[in-house]
């Protein structure tokens, strides 16, 4: 800090080399701009490769609030000038598909130099980014980075104007006008006074820095190999992209070996070689994508052989035939308790004799009340169900709403089981052929935990139901999108279409189309939103204020509202302004007052979010605390404690002690979409920024409140309007419903879920037959892209099998005289209509108990 100019020149230079690695890297791999040509049929988009981006930079030394932060400002043009001479719109479906990777080039940059010339060293990376060691105490950097200040930073990040209006988003929180008057020397005197400055000052004199040569050291045991980065990569996604293998490759490079200014080109050169690799299947093969000149670089999906067997693995395991126990013909419904087709659903569940049965429940569909029913069947033919998910909040909810017998989530119950083959497993967990698991949020589940239930399940004679929707969020960082390959291999897959959480009719039509992702039903759904004034654009702080008015008043009226984001940063920023909302109504009680782990204080009346599962925090009913859960403060002790009682549950309360306070709670007047997904509420009021918008992004969201859903979709402005980097312009469009309209149907069909290589092998070869039919029909079976591809060619027996299942599904269905039979070809999708009473009972929260009567013919 000042206190060797040594050292500080060489934090600068790694900075500037880091970030002009980064551009370097954009360059060349986001420089797209998009224009039309004309053809004999009329004119046709294109995207075209641009000879490179301009822009302009800005160097700072400080933050926002005056502490050290080193960083530079990078304004594209939003113009760029072409091959042929015009200036087009650059591309930014591009430029964000790779700004992550970029960013990775950027941190590995950072870290090779301030290894090699100070002899640092870094802990482990984390999403790109490491902590020096030595200066990677957690109140350290705390000191020079408060809460206040991160917020502030935030501000800045996402282009809000100062306004008054902030002030009832950011509570306390005022924003600062950067300090430009003051001296950076000055400011470094006040750095070295600081809580922790001698800390920093002892650790900036113990580096010396070092000759480039000496430091230099054999790459070898520096660079990862091939299988290294696949591994990484394919860990967290089932299919990825180059810029997905450039974001590990970055990660894993070890500092200390590399010339900074190659850094990109060893990028390159690694990230070449995993995709060259033995084992690493191309899913679209780029001549697919030829006859689509508006693909991009990143619409090319790559895979691992060791991903594709694994879900090929999992789907033999699933269609194995298994003694069910009971019969489909034994089971009928209980008049007016489920809809016929909720019954038949049920009924093809409990039923079937496969070893595992898929539901796609989308969001709102009655899928506990369905389950309810099938649950009593299985314990009347003396089936034990265990329900397992990925989270204790919802594994919680499968024994409090009668779905299961006992449950926990996935984790927990293979539990020190790593070492154990599957048949050990079974007996460890107490799996026999009496055992249906019921799997809860699948979506969410990662391949490899699906599979290890169904290993499991297999050894141990036991069946298995998947309850979830594709549509919605994937597992976190873990390769997924296995059940909805399930759900396309299993002949009786079944699934509720009618949804019953929204009270309007329009809206529960309007959420089903927004869920299909299609152009035309997404279009649909976004003009319903326009029209019944549920949807709003503009910038950030308008959006965000917005969103606070409306919340206001639908608490005032009495009702449960929540607060949907997408960032943590703005999920702490609504809290602190809900929670003044609520002090200013005297609904909380401003005096004795606690601090909680996202920086912000909670008082008796408060919600707050508890952020961690802990068996050691039990409720009055028994109940053990969960992640996602929401409580109000009862009462503050004097030890620090906090007693609280469940939102859903007045009857479950708990005392949280002063450590778990800490470390694992929030504010709970406003949640990111994660944290929303499996909640129910009166109203939703949902703030998306455009970068992070996808189809599921917007429709997990969007589908919680019963009475409505308003999305909330911010654009940031260009520039900086404190620092003047750039012109700030207002445009009105962005204000309009139209363009809001427009936004969400962008936003609707973008996919960023994950899929299995097999689901989107078959969609990518599907959209280029549609584009094959469109632009060339002449084309012949011989010139298609996808024949002779390892991918295609194991496609080819992959989807026999599928063929030879259904037929014979579709045989033994007709020996058996049923009523419905499904096509072999399709999946057997049942439509559920439900009645006006059931609706009127959900609506109300009425809990029903289903009954399902089984007749003399279980066995």
């Amino acid at each position: 800090m000042g206190a060797d100019s040594d050292v500080r020149g060489i934090v600068d230079e790694a900075h500037q080399a880091a970030v002009s690695q980064a551009l370097d890297y954009l360059s060349e791999h986001a420089g797209y701009t998009r224009k039309q040509v004309k053809e004999p049929a009329g004119k046709r988009l294109v995207v075209e490769k641009l000879a490179g981006i301009s822009g302009v930079k800005y160097e700072h030394r400080t933050s926002r609030a005056g502490d050290p932060h080193v960083h530079s400002h990078v304004l594209l043009a939003n113009k760029q000038l072409c091959r042929d001479g015009k200036v087009r719109t650059l591309d930014g479906v591009s430029l964000y598909h790779e700004a992550r990777a970029a960013g990775m080039v950027y941190q590995a940059t950072v870290r090779e130099i301030l290894s090699q010339k100070l002899g640092v060293e870094f802990g482990d990376v984390v999403n790109g980014c490491a902590e020096i060691v030595g200066l990677d105490d957690p109140e350290l950097i705390a000191s020079y980075s408060t809460r206040a200040r991160e917020i502030d930073q935030w501000q800045a990040d996402n282009g809000l104007e100062t306004r008054a209006a902030y002030e009832r988003i950011a509570q306390k929180i005022t924003r600062r006008t950067k300090d430009t008057d003051t001296p950076l020397e000055e400011l470094e005197i006040e750095w070295a006074r600081a809580e922790h400055g001698a800390q920093v000052r002892e650790f900036v004199a113990g580096l010396e820095p070092k000759n480039e040569a000496d430091a230099r050291e054999s790459s070898e045991d520096f660079l990862p190999k091939p299988s290294q980065i696949l591994a990484e990569v394919a860990a967290e996604r089932s299919t990825f992209t180059r810029a997905d293998v450039a974001e590990i490759v970055a990660e894993l490079i070890r500092p200390g070996a590399i010339s900074p200014e190659d850094m990109t080109v060893t990028v390159e050169g690694l990230v070449d070689a995993a995709l060259a690799a033995h084992g690493t299947w191309s899913v679209t093969p780029e001549k697919s994508r030829e006859l689509d000149s508006t693909q991009r670089e990143g619409s090319q999906k790559y895979t691992t052989v060791e991903v594709v067997d694994e879900v090929e693995r999992g789907v033999d395991m699933a269609t194995a035939r298994v003694e069910r126990g009971v019969t489909a013909e034994s089971i009928q419904p209980v008049e007016g308790e489920l809809s016929p087709a909720q019954a038949d659903a049920m009924r093809a569940v409990v039923g079937s004799d496969y070893l595992a049965s898929v539901v796609v429940a989308p969001a709102g569909a009655g899928k506990t009340s369905s389950l309810k029913s099938a649950h009593h069947a299985w314990n009347m033919a003396g089936k034990h169900v265990i329900g397992l998910a990925p989270t204790g909040k919802a594994a919680d909810v499968m024994v409090g709403e009668n779905v299961a017998d006992e449950s926990m989530t996935i984790a927990r119950a293979f539990v020190g089981t790593d070492d154990l083959i599957p048949e050990h497993t079974a007996v460890k967990l107490g799996w026999n052929r009496d055992t249906v698991v019921v799997v809860d949020e699948a979506g969410m589940v990662s391949n490899p935990d699906t599979i290890r239930v169904l290993e499991t399940a297999t050894a141990a004679g036991a069946r298995v139901v998947f309850v979830g929707d594709p549509e919605q969020y994937s597992a976190v960082k873990a390769r997924s999108g296995l059940l909805a390959t399930l759900s396309h291999e299993l002949p009786d897959a079944v699934e509720l279409r009618e949804v019953f959480r929204q009270r309007d009719a329009g809206e529960r039509e309007a959420s089903k189309w927004l869920r299909g992702g299609e152009e035309a039903d997404v279009s649909r759904a976004a003009e319903w939103y326009m029209q019944n004034k549920r949807l709003h654009a503009g910038s950030v702080t308008a959006m965000m204020d917005d969103a606070l008015a409306g919340w206001r008043d639908d608490t005032a009226a009495g009702k449960q509202s929540l607060l949907v984001a997408a960032t943590r940063d703005q999920v702490t920023a609504l809290n602190a302004a809900a929670q003044k909302i609520r002090a200013e109504r005297g609904e909380i009680n401003p005096e004795h007052r606690l601090g909680l782990s996202d920086g912000l204080t909670a008082g008796v009346g408060d919600v707050i979010l508890t952020r961690r599962n802990d068996a050691k925090l039990v409720t009055s009913n028994g109940d053990v605390v969960r992640n996602g859960q929401r409580w109000v403060v009862d009462s503050i002790g004097k030890d620090g404690s906090i007693t609280a009682r469940r939102c859903d549950d007045d009857l479950a309360t708990v005392t949280l002690n002063r450590d778990y306070l800490d470390k694992h709670t929030q504010l709970g007047y406003a949640a990111t979409g994660h944290s929303s997904q499996g909640a129910t509420v009166d109203v939703a009021r949902v703030v998306a920024g455009v970068g992070n918008l996808d189809k599921s992004s917007v429709y997990v969201p969007m589908t919680r409140g019963r009475e409505g859903n308003f999305l909330y979709i911010a654009e940031t402005q260009p520039g900086d309007t404190e620092t003047g980097h750039g012109q700030v312009s207002q445009i009105i469009r962005r204000e309009s419903d139209e363009y809001a309209r427009d936004l969400l149907v962008s936003a609707g069909m973008r996919e960023q879920g994950d899929k299995t290589p097999q689901a989107l092998f078959g969609q990518a070869k599907q959209d280029w037959e549609l584009t094959k039919l469109v632009n060339q029909p002449s084309q012949t079976d011989t010139d298609n892209p996808f024949f002779g591809t390892d991918m295609g060619e194991y496609m080819r027996s992959f989807a026999a099998k599928r063929e030879a299942r259904f037929a014979d599904f579709h045989a033994r269905a007709q020996a058996n005289n049923a009523d419905e039979v499904p096509e072999p070809e399709s999946g057997n999708e049942y439509s559920v209509t439900p009645s006006n009473d059931a609706v009127e009972r959900i609506d109300a929260e009425i809990e029903r108990v289903v009954l399902l009567q089984l007749g003399a013919g279980a066995k």
